[in-house]
């Protein structure tokens, strides 16, 4: 995989977890008004083969 290629992987990765961190209501809907918003951490650990 050539660093171009990599580097769109990783940029459309991050922008799809960058989403669901954002969400203050993941996998809640904000039709509930009790519902507390929950700080997300994701961790994303790319295999060693996947950056060759």
């Amino acid at each position: 995989m050539n660093l171009l290629a990599y580097t769109k992987k990783l940029y459309e990765k991050i922008n799809a977890y960058d989403k669901i961190a954002k969400n203050p209501y993941v996998d809640k809907g904000p039709a509930n008004p009790f519902y507390q918003p929950k700080n997300v951490t994701i961790i994303w650990v790319d295999k060693k083969d996947d950056c060759n």
